[in-house]
């Protein structure tokens, strides 16, 4: 005979210890009526018995006391030591970063873009030598005894930069 399908549940629950309540006395009742769930509730008694273990013993309980803590530990620094890399990279990273910022303008700056306008201007009124007359009374030289030899010496700087110009 077969046990019961609807009461197999029960059976498993109250051959573990933990069936209670209306589900204990609905079992109870079926219980004293079918023999075919007897049967299975006792066989599953039996079995469950046999795989039962004994509560662990005083020696077993001091050498698994600290177990916990020490996995935990470890897999801490596990973890730490598996970060490490990363970390390293990462201040890699930001060290590169600041210094591609700081290099960075130097690679990207321009020359300054003179406008047409200013090119054109400057085209057309061409090189003009400086007034002698102006450079000296601008300079300190008009009271040096050696002033006309400085200024002979500009005349002629201005001459050739004249002469280099129109060539």
């Amino acid at each position: 005979m077969k046990p019961c399908t609807d009461y197999l549940p029960l059976l498993s629950d109250r051959a573990a210890g933990e069936l209670a309540g209306a589900d204990a006395a609905r079992l109870d009742a079926h219980l004293a009526g079918c023999a075919a769930c007897r049967d299975e509730a006792e066989a599953l008694a039996a079995v469950l018995s046999m795989a039962a273990l004994p509560p662990p013993t005083e020696a077993e309980h001091q050498a698994l006391a600290g177990l916990a803590e020490a996995v935990r530990l470890e897999q801490r620094r596990s973890e730490l030591r598996l970060r490490a890399p990363l970390r390293y990279a990462a201040a890699l990273l930001a060290v590169a970063a600041a210094a591609a910022f700081l290099v960075a303008p130097a690679f990207t700056r321009r020359s300054p873009e003179v406008p047409a306008a200013v090119v054109a201007a400057a085209g057309a009124k061409g090189w003009e030598a400086p007034d002698a007359e102006e450079l000296w009374a601008a300079s300190d030289l008009a009271s040096d005894d050696g002033a006309a030899a400085a200024m002979a010496g500009a005349d002629e700087l201005a001459l050739d930069a004249l002469v280099a110009d129109e060539q």
